[in-house]
C-alpha cells in the first residue's frame, strides 16, 4: 500500500510548502500538469529576456482560476523604473489567460538582496560568465572577487541592524 509524502521533506528537520496546488479531477490532471510544465518554462524566457533572474514559481489551480506567485530579482543600477515590472506581469497573465482561457492572479515578490538566495545567485554568476566569449580563470576569478565584495557589502549593513 502506497501513502502520499512529501517530495521536499522527506525524513528532513525543515520542510517547505508544495510548489504546486491543484483542485481538479483525476481526469483532467494530464491536461493541467502539461499547463503547469509551460507555465513554468514561459515566466523565466519572459523574464529573463529583459534581464530579470527568477527564483520559485509557485502555482495554484482552483477550478476558476490560476494564482501565481513568483520571486524575482532585477538589477537596480541597470533598471531604474518599476513600470518595466508591471509590463511584464501584465504580459505573462495575458499569455496564460489567452491560452489556456482560464482567470489568472499573478504576484510578483521582488527579492532584494541576491546573495540570499541559492538559484538567484547561481544564475547571476552564470549570467556574469557567460558575457565573455572565452571562459579564462581571470574572468572567474573576477566575477567570484566581485560577488564577495557585493556580499561584504551587505554584511556591513547588517551588523549596524544587529
Amino acid at each position: 500500500m502506497a501513502q502520499k509524502i512529501h517530495p521536499i521533506g522527506y525524513r528532513l528537520a525543515v520542510t517547505q510548502t508544495w510548489w504546486s496546488i491543484m483542485i481538479a479531477d483525476k481526469k483532467d490532471n494530464r491536461y493541467y500538469i502539461s499547463q503547469e510544465i509551460f507555465i513554468r518554462k514561459l515566466i523565466p524566457e519572459i523574464l529573463k529576456k529583459a534581464k530579470y533572474l527568477t527564483s520559485e514559481i509557485i502555482i495554484k489551480r482552483l477550478p476558476e482560476y490560476y494564482h501565481i506567485t513568483f520571486l524575482y530579482y532585477r538589477n537596480r543600477n541597470k533598471d531604474l523604473f518599476s513600470s518595466k515590472t508591471s509590463y511584464l506581469i501584465n504580459l505573462i497573465k495575458f499569455i496564460i489567460e489567452y491560452l489556456f482561457n482560464v482567470r489568472v492572479y499573478v504576484q510578483a515578490i521582488e527579492i532584494q538582496n541576491y546573495t540570499m538566495n541559492a538559484k538567484i545567485l547561481s544564475e547571476w554568476i552564470s549570467q556574469e560568465l557567460s558575457k565573455y566569449p572565452k571562459k579564462h580563470k581571470q574572468i572567474f576569478k573576477r566575477v567570484i572577487k566581485e560577488f564577495q565584495n557585493n556580499i561584504s557589502s551587505h554584511n556591513k549593513y547588517d551588523n549596524i541592524i544587529k
